[in-house]
């Protein structure tokens, strides 16, 4: 009776294969179905119909309409949902997200309680194609032969003992120490440690070698066998793993009655450019671990991207500015000299890396094409140390030398002014506050410090204080430096200023944002502007409402008309999504196509009957 009754399985499976191989079936995918439309419910008109101003002001009726049998155009109270078995959609991209919404149908042929099908989604966008999460349908069969797999090989691990001590013969060992070592015996009862080399020490052997010789050593040959035979019982027993990784769905079915449908959604990062999306579908039917039978490709199903940022207006935007003729820009550089010495020498310290670092910028605005490099003046910095008279003295004889440096470097022509800054107060108290090794106590005791007027006086408070050897060692150099102010005036000029205009870049990079589908980056750069830029940026967002009344203060125009047609359709407020739709396609016709291509538009089109004219 068994042989018969797998000689009729064997046979059934034959029958369906070969009926597959004469007709090649597989799943289907299909848009997943449109959400229920939206009621409409005003006061003065009823539910199924619009009243709706024209451009030239006259009242125009919309009604929610269907086609009857006949093709004839119909008022109905509720439209019906039906299933449309199409091949392409036209899908919104907000927040910089694209929602892909499909339906996996699988005919009854295809089912069987013995099988389970795999079906593989590919998503292809442009040249770059992705797996997506894989979809399997089993039989109840088929999942039982796999629970049984795992209770089998479940049963093998629960087989390989993981206690050492199991292998031990507990009573040989203790009838042996209760005879031989009494001593060790009562030990049982003691919970004090005795360590390895005392055990040895007080029997001639280590608990190591009693325990090996009282061990079952066959029975544990055993159990390592079974151990080293894990993998291969696995894969033994377990032919097809229940997966979790990288499977959106493995649901189960009893029976084989009706097509089954499993509606499948992925979420795409949005991209510049991204207008369509192609989702292919293949499979195969696996009975155990066999491949029965690979399933023809279903699809391509085309998913084209309606983006917002295609309405940004990338016309360039302007700033006035004024440019004065005159310039300044300053240059600082760390220059040694000795103690008390105005002698300016290129080999003491770093000097020579500073100078090169003043020629190269005198070179660059002694021939920059712009500007015209007038004078420089040379001012030499000292440390508050020693008394300000003296100080004083250094300070310009430092700068002295440094201009007749530097004069002696670049030609005549050019004008060199020297200046004097004899104690860098004010340098030191920003690096005073700057710096982190200082605590508050020492930033108090400077202040007071600071608050005595005359220099010499102010320099000898700070030398009391416990924070001045720290100052003068790492501060005060830092303070003996040479700044250079360069003197420029613009070549081209003959005013002292002049009025122009320059392109804002800032501007710009909100316009490049909402491009790059970085809308939360565009609103921050755009929100300041309130214009239409502004209003793209938000209505991607999703920011209904603020985008809506950045669009009421602009001029009306065809674009800003469609914006807010889309905004009111968000909002579930058709007559006002509907009036606003007719107005953009009055102002510019090619309103009436754009409209199929974004959701929000292309619902009101099917639920009033628009553009039928």
């Amino acid at each position: 009776m068994l042989f018969m009754l797998l000689g009729v399985v064997a046979c059934s499976t034959q029958i369906k294969m070969d009926r597959l191989r004469k007709q090649p079936l597989g799943a289907e995918i299909s848009p997943a179905d449109e959400p229920a439309l939206r009621e409409f419910k005003t006061e003065s008109v009823s539910p199924d119909t619009l009243r709706i101003i024209d451009p030239e002001g006259k009242e125009v009726l919309v009604m929610k309409a269907v086609k009857d049998e006949n093709g004839e155009t119909v008022m109905v109270a509720e439209l019906q949902a039906a299933v449309v078995r199409s091949r392409f959609r036209n899908v919104a991209e907000r927040h910089g997200r694209v929602d892909l919404r499909f339906d996996v149908s699988v005919p009854s042929d295809i089912q069987d309680s013995r099988w389970q099908l795999r079906f593989r989604p590919k998503m292809i966008c442009g040249d770059r194609t992705e797996e997506l999460d894989q979809v399997n349908i089993t039989g109840h069969q088929y999942r039982a032969a796999q629970l049984r797999g795992y209770q089998r090989y479940e049963h093998f691990l629960s087989s390989i003992i993981t206690d050492s001590t199991a292998f031990i013969r507990q009573r040989d060992l203790e009838t042996f120490l209760k005879r031989n070592m009494p001593d060790l015996y009562d030990l049982k009862r003691d919970s004090s440690f005795v360590s390895e080399e005392k055990f040895a020490s007080m029997y001639g052997i280590t608990r190591q070698e009693a325990v090996e010789h009282y061990k079952d050593h066959l029975r544990e040959r055993a159990n390592r066998k079974r151990l080293s035979r894990k993998d291969r019982m696995y894969s033994r027993y377990i032919k097809v793993p229940i997966l979790s990784e990288g499977i959106r769905l493995d649901t189960m079915l009893v029976s084989s009655d009706g097509e089954f449908v499993y509606q499948y959604i992925q979420t795409v990062k949005a991209m510049p450019g991204l207008r369509r999306i192609d989702i292919m579908l293949d499979g195969e039917i696996y009975e155990e671990d066999k491949l029965l039978y690979s399933m023809p490709a279903a699809g391509p199903l085309t998913f084209y991207i309606s983006s917002l940022s295609a309405f940004v207006d990338d016309t360039p935007r302007y700033l006035s500015k004024v440019i004065e003729r005159r310039s300044c820009t300053t240059h600082s550089c760390r220059l040694d000299f000795e103690k008390g010495s105005s002698t300016l020498d290129p080999g003491l310290g770093e000097n020579q890396s500073g100078i090169d670092d003043i020629k190269k910028a005198l070179g660059r605005y002694a021939y920059d094409p712009e500007f015209h490099l007038d004078s420089v003046c040379i001012t030499a910095s000292c440390s508050p140390d020693g008394s300000y008279r003296l100080n004083s003295e250094l300070s310009r004889s430092r700068g002295n030398a440094v201009t007749e440096y530097f004069r002696s470097q670049m030609p005549d022509s050019l004008t060199f002014i020297c200046h004097e800054n004899p104690e860098n107060w004010a340098g030191l108290e920003r690096l005073v506050r700057a710096d982190t090794s200082l605590t508050g106590r020492d930033l108090k005791d400077f202040e007071a410090s600071m608050a005595v007027a005359d220099p010499d006086l102010r320099e000898r408070a700070l030398c009391q204080k416990s924070s001045y050897p720290y100052i003068a060692a790492k501060l005060y150099p830092k303070l003996r430096s040479v700044s250079f102010d360069f003197h420029l005036s613009r070549r081209w000029m003959d005013k002292d200023t002049v009025h122009t205009t320059v392109p804002d870049t800032l501007y710009m990079a909100g316009i490049q944002a909402i491009k790059d589908c970085l809308y939360e980056d565009a609103i921050k750069i755009l929100t300041p502007y309130a214009d239409f830029n502004t209003a793209v940026a938000l209505c991607a967002a999703d920011r209904n409402h603020t985008a809506l009344s950045v669009l009421e203060d602009l001029p009306v125009s065809g674009k800003s008309e469609y914006l807010m047609a889309v905004l009111h359709s968000r909002m579930g407020e058709d007559a006002p999504a509907v009036q606003h739709y007719l107005n953009a396609c009055a102002i510019d016709h090619t309103y009436v196509h754009r409209g199929n291509l974004d959701p929000e538009i292309s619902e009101l089109i099917k639920k009033y009957q628009l553009n039928t004219e």
